[in-house]
């Protein structure tokens, strides 16, 4: 089956470093790119060169204008090869216009080890999803709500919430199965923490962010289709910046992957 982010995050290889990634406004935000289209866009590039090897363990990006290009062009550089570790530099530019950098993305893959010490947090408790509230589109709602089955667990927007805190319930809405893709995708998709902070409406932008991926592929393939739960939470608001710290958690509990971001607003 033809997925939409797998459409939508096709590449052209141009050469062995640099591929072409075509904007689809599917994922657009309201003026421009979503961050989380920007992720799996990159990651997909990454995966398609012939000497990527294992699986990705982070990915920090930094935004460095809001991404309107038709066409973005990646270029992916290898930094260094370790025995079981790779470090990649991307840096995307709008290569029709002025060659402007639009971001830039640190990437860590590798073959991941077995340990005998395993942790894990705990995740919180939360509504089921029969008594969430479901996200349907809306004027005030980005573009791309419509592509995922989100459900609202814990927080009212545009109130003032006891925490920044809110807990989802997501998954793809055409029933593409999980995968890191798909992870660095979701992990963007909770509303800016000042939603839910005091009444009305504040408009914020991602400065930078960071995924990391802690679970291996069979654990992330187990997942199918199912529902993942997304703890979104909020350290500080300050001086028009904001952090929102993320855990994408597995319906058994296990955590899969977490991110942080910084980003500002008006």
């Amino acid at each position: 089956m033809d997925y939409t982010l797998d459409k939508a995050t096709a590449v052209t290889k141009v050469s062995d470093e640099v591929f072409s990634l075509v904007s689809d406004e599917t994922y657009w935000n309201f003026t421009s790119a979503f961050g989380g289209w920007l992720s799996a866009g990159t990651l997909k590039a990454l995966q398609s060169r012939a000497d990527f090897r294992g699986e990705v363990f982070s990915l920090n990006f930094t935004f460095i204008s809001a991404v309107t290009a038709k066409n973005i062009t990646l270029y992916i550089n290898l930094l260094q090869r370790r025995r079981t570790m790779d470090f990649w530099r991307v840096t995307a530019r709008d290569d029709e216009s002025d060659g402007k950098v639009l971001f830039t993305a640190d990437i860590i893959s590798g073959t991941r080890r077995e340990s005998d010490l395993a942790y894990n947090a705990e995740m919180p408790a939360y509504k089921p999803l029969e008594q969430s509230i479901r996200l349907e589109p809306n004027p005030m709602a980005p573009r791309w709500i419509k592509l995922f089955d989100l459900y609202l667990g814990e927080g009212v927007p545009f109130k003032k919430n006891p925490s920044g805190r809110s807990i989802l319930h997501i998954r793809e809405a055409d029933g593409r199965p999980l995968d890191a893709q798909a992870i660095v995708t979701f992990v963007d998709t909770p509303m800016p923490r000042t939603f839910f902070l005091e009444e009305g409406l504040r408009m914020a932008s991602t400065l930078s962010m960071s995924t990391h991926i802690y679970a291996c592929e069979a654990e992330i393939d187990s997942v199918g289709t199912d529902y993942l739960i997304l703890v979104a939470d909020c350290a500080t608001v300050r001086h028009s910046l904001y952090n929102q710290e993320c855990r994408v958690f597995r319906q058994d509990g296990l955590l899969l992957a977490s991110s942080y971001q910084t980003a500002f607003f008006k």
